[in-house]
């Protein structure tokens, strides 16, 4: 609207500098004023009025049409050379309508009239008592605001006024809201507006005096106010604004709609007559329609709607919108200034629009045109203002003021009378690029009087002729002068010239245009749909005119806005491939992107839209209605965004007394399109409930807590429900004892919870029940002393609070048993009918079972075994051919069922332990056992030897010494032997082939071996077994890593005994004392005399630390030093000893050193023996296909040659077993039994006997293991048939 002024503007200055003549200007007023100015009392306020013109112009005001005086007492001019007043100290007699005036010797510029007018806030009327209103609850209800005067209008809304604190404000909701007069309405009333005694009040707030009022108390007591539930009330409109509301285009306007009812209504709003504009706003949780920006394409018919949860149609209020708008200026219409030439006609327009139709008032330097002389050249229209022919005199500034009902519009052109030759004031830029396709207006913008005639030519670039342009087509000249260029082609590039001209001179300028190819997106980003957190890519590339390549740039926009990529962290403009990249994309970034490439010239653009699925957010409003009454009880909610993507369901959660503060239980799952649920509550409890929403990508935070608004508590009642799981079980033979499955709080429904326990004999039909009431709720059995044993009650349990007891029909009677007692029967003829050196099979009579012998329910036999001699160490086999539960109970018969229905052989037993002591004479009996775990006397004894079993594992198995080819491992014996060791079986492999290769056996005294020949740098598992004449024990496995191939640690020499001719060496394989070592494998000792270069070598040690070197010269000096050896060319020595040897006893004196006869006779001894044992392991080894390591070292010796050492590769596995299983010739468990037998396949009380015989208890002992058995594991060898011992 303001563009012409300003433009006009810069014609003005454009005036004065190009020209002395144009110097002369009729003033121009540039303030803009507003139509009301409040001012506070006493407080300093200007009123601003700035011109331009030359000569500089003067300034005047005026006040309600009079000449006001600025004397510079009170009213002052602002500033010098400025037209803005400054009132010190205003009071109500500065108030009036002030109007500036801007005049020079060429004419009057006038402003806009402002009301000047001092604010005020009256007070409300004083009350002395509070009013207090007596709604009911359900019912609508109105608090009346009267605001008392104030200047501007106040803001009006209510607050909740508490003694002794801060006024706070009342929050509108979609049950409490406020109209435009101030009144405040409740659609239903409801307890919580009580205010807990507080009183409402209402406030009016004056914005310019930063001051507010209050009125008068009001208080609210419900009536009804502990009502389980209202009463239901269809929705009626309360209130709305006014339903024919005339809008003014460009401003804001509100409607609103007020409706009562209960439960609360939802509002919503329809155009009947259209679409909402995109600027429609939906406000006051619904209530209220605000149309910002008003056009008149918003004039029409709207609607607001209202119904409940229960009502059918909607109720509604039709409202009947009209725009109009205050006079305004079309775009490009603005009145302008006219400058001409004298002798010359002269035009000013006013053409001004409104609804209603503005009228035009003519006004010539500020005085009305009606009371100017006539002047025959002058001619007045609605429109405009002309001359024929105009003279320097003629210079004048005109207003036109264009009015209608809703205000007024002043301009204020001049005709400035000039004689100036063309000059130019805006020329186009010397060089212009454009894109293909496009368009661009050349700038040609001249002032001359009279006004210059513009023209336009054109010369093609590389051509020489310039062609005059025709307008029209692609080329069009505009009224101010600038040349406009349409569709342009590259051909259409060239050198374009502005000529002007008028009867005073002439004048020209050139701008080459140059166009250049469109920049094009060839891969831009394309629409995408994710979850959130999910990382997004959207790519771009382009291309443009090769000579603009350089300048070629791509950004990226969101929503039209370029990114901020510092703000964003989250997102990345890759500068690879100039794509953008989302990291963890959020809801909040669901947005259009656009690809922008540029150039300085054009630009391309490609926009992808990117939705993002998130969690919704959690429902608001979470509130109670009505509280919490009786069992029931309503939930409300409103739900949160859905973050695109529809919410499926909401989930209504609770947390009681009874739960812990975290512990939240899943009570309902609501549709969407439900936003509130009735619950059923237990009673004598308090609850607090929270909503979450749920939608494909999970379910949302839960919502505020209802207990954080207000408390919801159920009263007492009786229980609903007894105890479950009542039942007997036998302790105490003298009592009985009556379980059940205590109740949780949740259940006890009220104060003085207890159970009430009744029992009689179920043989004393007639008898009444005895009841005895246990106080704890947790308690979950009841001892009855002083009973007879093993007796049948009926009994039941009930449940009692301060309200009385859970219905009886709900009772249920159970049969119990008083406690079992010791049996008093023994099996007989107990023997002993197979063993093997773990397990042992026996039989005995089956015996008759009598309860008064059994003491109770029979269960089974318990055998019971010991080493002789040892009875206190003694293990137990539990038989079981009863199952007995003691709970639910049941009768005695049912009680004691057999396992599958089946007694098979009722006078023989067989059963069978697997957890006897191997190698070890045994003491075994057999019990009867009763239901309650209780065992009789013991039946006769019988004496039995196991023979030799398999040992433990071996313990502490562990590397010492760890090498780049070697490993020294060690071991403890086992815990149990189980006979007589034989020794230990060594096995190892590289990891993970799980091929064998090699297996080492060693005596039963080796505590340690050294394992050599190994790969460096590799993996090995070793496997160790402890063996007896029966088999090897159970393997213990140890994974360990040879160290990287390396020189190996310098070895250092421990201890030398020295002898006539020989030495006797111990050595240390490493002198570092660290871990980090990396001993040898192999080790010899090195010698030489004193001086001699070449050295001797002794035999390799790979198992010790002891070399002996003989065949040396008595009375000789020796250097000794210890060789350690890895492979064939790492090694390392250590340092040097020198030793020198001794001398025989002198024979000519026929002396005899009796110590050195000794010591020669003790190591031929020991020589003798040492080589009786390996020539035994020889043989042993050779016949058992164990590879001896330290053979194939041997061989090579310590010195060089090792080079042709194999490695364990090429080892192969022993083709022989370890060791071979002997066939026992005599009976086992195995075998299938003779006629003679007692047991057989159809006569058998395994038929009975527990499903899976191979079920062990903790301590080894098995459950249900007798008849006829089949061994399972290795350890299951043949069981030796014995005659029974007595």
């Amino acid at each position: 609207m303001y563009k012409k002024p300003l433009l006009t503007a810069c014609f003005i200055l454009a005036i004065v500098s190009f020209s002395k003549s144009a110097r002369d200007v009729p003033p121009r007023i540039t303030s803009k004023f507003p139509k009301e100015v409040a001012y506070k009392e006493y407080e300093r306020a200007e009123l601003a009025c700035e011109a331009q013109g030359h000569p500089a112009p003067s300034f005047e005001w005026k006040k309600d049409g009079e000449l006001l005086s600025v004397t510079g007492h009170r009213v002052r001019w602002a500033q010098p050379s400025s037209g803005t007043i400054a009132i010190d100290e205003p009071t109500s007699l500065d108030e009036g309508i002030y109007q500036c005036f801007a005049r020079n010797a060429w004419g009057t510029a006038v402003g806009g009239k402002t009301l000047f007018k001092k604010a005020v806030l009256e007070p409300f009327p004083s009350v002395k008592q509070p009013k207090l209103h007596y709604p009911t609850i359900g019912s609508k209800f109105t608090l009346q605001c009267t605001p008392p005067m104030s200047y501007p209008q106040g803001l009006i809304y209510w607050g909740e006024n508490k003694p002794n604190s801060r006024l706070k404000p009342i929050e509108n909701t979609d049950r409490v809201s406020l109209d435009y007069s101030g009144n405040l309405h409740f659609t239903n009333i409801q307890p919580e507006d009580s205010r807990s005694g507080y009183s409402y009040a209402c406030i009016l707030e004056n914005p310019t005096l930063r001051s507010l009022v209050q009125g008068d108390d009001q208080i609210i007591s419900p009536v009804n106010a502990t009502a389980v539930e209202p009463r239901y009330a269809n929705p009626t409109l309360m209130w709305s604004s006014s339903t024919s509301p005339i809008a003014i285009w460009g401003e804001t306007m509100k409607m609103k709609c007020i409706f009562a009812g209960y439960p609360t209504p939802q509002v919503r709003w329809e155009r009947r007559s259209g679409h909402f504009s995109s600027s429609a706003q939906f406000t006051s949780l619904g209530q209220e329609l605000l149309i910002r920006n008003v056009q008149f394409d918003d004039e029409g018919s709207y609607r607001c709607l209202a119904n409940n949860s229960d009502s059918g149609s909607p109720v509604f209020q039709d409202f009947q919108l009209t725009v109009e708008s205050m006079p305004y200026w079309r775009e490009g219409q603005e009145p302008e200034d006219v400058s001409v030439a004298e002798d010359e006609p002269a035009e000013v327009s006013c053409l001004a629009y409104g609804k209603p139709k503005p009228s035009i008032s003519w006004f010539i330097n500020g005085l009305p045109v009606e009371e100017l002389p006539e002047d025959a050249r002058r001619t007045v229209t609605d429109q405009s203002i002309s001359y024929s022919s105009v003279t320097k005199v003629d210079k004048q500034v005109i207003q036109c003021n264009a009015s209608n009902a809703h205000g007024y519009i002043l301009a204020n052109p001049y005709i400035n009378v000039v004689a100036e030759p063309p000059s130019f004031i805006a020329t186009p830029k010397s060089v212009v690029k454009v894109a293909e396709g496009e368009n661009v207006t050349l700038t040609c913008r001249v002032f001359g009087a009279p006004k210059p005639v513009i023209s336009w030519n054109y010369l093609r670039t590389h051509g020489s002729d310039t062609q005059p342009i025709t307008p029209g087509g692609k080329f069009l000249q505009q009224n101010t002068g600038d040349l406009l260029l349409k569709d342009l082609l590259k051909s259409d590039s060239g050198l374009y010239v502005c000529a002007a001209s008028n009867k005073f001179g002439n004048d020209r300028v050139t701008s080459e245009v140059l166009v250049r190819e469109r920049t094009v997106i060839t891969e831009g980003p394309r629409n995408r749909v994710v979850n959130a957190s999910t990382a997004v890519v959207f790519p771009c590339d382009a291309r443009t005119d090769p000579l603009e390549s350089s300048n070629l740039v791509i950004e990226w926009h969101k929503n039209g806005k370029k990114i901020d990529f510092l703000h964003h962290p989250h997102m990345e403009h890759s500068a690879a491939n100039n794509s953008l990249v989302i990291v963890g994309a959020e809801v909040i970034d669901s947005a259009n992107y656009s690809c922008v490439a540029k150039n300085g010239i054009d630009e391309s653009v490609a926009t992808a839209q990117l939705f993002v699925h998130g969690l919704p957010d959690p429902p608001i409003d979470v509130r109670l209605v009505n509280g919490c009454h009786g069992n029931r009880a309503e939930l409300k909610w409103l739900p949160g965004n859905d973050n695109n993507n529809r919410i499926i369901e909401f989930v209504v959660y609770s947390n009681t007394t009874y739960d812990p503060p975290d512990r939240f239980r899943d009570v309902i799952h609501v549709p969407e399109s439900l936003h509130s649920t009735t619950l059923t509550l237990q009673p004598w409890t308090t609850y607090s409930f929270h909503v979450t929403a749920r939608n494909s990508v999970g379910e949302s935070r839960r919502s505020r807590f209802t207990s954080e608004d207000a408390e919801c508590s159920t009263p007492p009642a009786a229980p609903f429900r007894h105890p479950e799981g009542v039942c007997s079980v036998s302790r105490g033979e003298d009592e009985l004892v009556v379980v059940w499955q205590p109740m949780e709080p949740a259940d006890h429904n009220g104060e003085h919870f207890r159970y009430v326990v009744g029992y009689r004999l179920r043989d004393e039909d007639k008898s009444e029940f005895k009841e005895l009431s246990i106080d704890d709720w947790r308690s979950s059995e009841a001892v009855i002393p002083k009973q007879p044993t093993f007796r049948e009650y009926m009994i039941y349990v009930k449940a009692a609070n301060s309200k009385g007891e859970a219905p009886s029909s709900n009772l249920t009677k159970k049969v119990g048993y008083s406690g079992q007692g010791l049996p008093l029967i023994s099996p007989e003829k107990f023997a002993l009918v197979a063993v093997n050196s773990t397990s042992a099979e026996f039989s005995w009579s089956a015996i008759r079972e009598d309860p008064n012998e059994v003491k109770g329910f029979f269960l089974g036999y318990m055998i019971k075994f010991w080493k002789t001699g040892d009875p206190g160490n003694f293990r137990k086999e539990n038989l079981t051919l009863r199952s007995f539960v003691s709970c639910p109970a049941q009768s005695k018969d049912r009680r004691r069922r057999m396992t599958d229905g089946s007694l098979g052989n009722k006078d023989l037993v067989t059963g069978r332990t697997d957890n006897l002591w191997p190698n070890s004479v045994i003491t075994a009996v057999v019990m009867v056992m009763n239901g309650a775990g209780r065992e009789g006397p013991t039946s006769n004894s019988v004496e039995f030897q196991t023979p030799e079993g398999v040992p433990d594992a071996v313990t502490k198995f562990e590397v010492l010494e760890r090498g780049s080819n070697h490993f020294l491992v060690s071991w403890a014996p086992p815990k149990e032997s189980n006979g007589n060791l034989t020794g230990y079986l060594i096995e190892f492999e590289e990891a993970p082939s799980g091929v064998v290769l090699n297996r080492v056996k060693v005596n039963s005294a080796a505590r340690k071996k050294k394992i050599t020949g190994l790969k460096n740098d590799t993996s090995y598992i070793f496997k160790i077994r402890a063996t007896t004449s029966t088999g090897s024990g159970q393997e213990i496995v140890l994974h360990e890593k040879t160290r990287p191939s390396s020189v190996p640690s310098k070895p250092g020499i421990a201890d030398v005994k020295v002898g006539h001719n020989f030495v006797v060496v111990r050595f240390d394989s490493s002198t570092d004392g660290d871990d980090s070592a990396n001993p040898g494998s192999i080790h010899c000792v090195e010698y030489r005399l004193h001086g001699d270069s070449a050295w001797r070598r002794s035999d390799n040690i790979t198992n010790g630390a002891t070399v002996n070197v003989t065949g040396l010269d008595e009375g000789a000096a020796y250097e000794l030093r210890v060789v350690a050896f890895n492979d064939n060319e790492r090694h390392s020595t250590s340092d040097v000893t020198v030793i020198t040897t001794g001398q025989k006893a002198d024979t000519a004196n026929g002396v005899v050193n009796e110590t050195h006869l000794k010591l020669i006779a003790v190591a031929a001894v020991l020589f003798l023996v040492v080589f009786i044992v390996c020539l035994f392991c020889y043989i042993s080894y050779s016949k058992a296909g164990i590879y001896p390591v330290n053979k194939e070292e041997k061989k090579h010796g310590c010195a060089a040659g090792r080079n042709d050492e194999p490695e364990f590769g090429e080892y192969v596995r022993p083709s022989e077993p370890l060791m071979t299983k002997s066939t026992s010739s005599i009976s086992s468990l195995n075998e299938k039994k003779s006629p003679e037998h007692i047991e057989s396949d159809n006569d058998s009380l395994a038929e009975y006997a527990d499903p899976d015989p191979s079920k062990f208890n903790e301590d080894g002992s098995f459950i249900g293991k007798y008849g006829k058995k089949t061994p399972t594991n290795a350890k299951d060898a043949p069981i030796v048939s014995f005659s029974t011992l007595i």
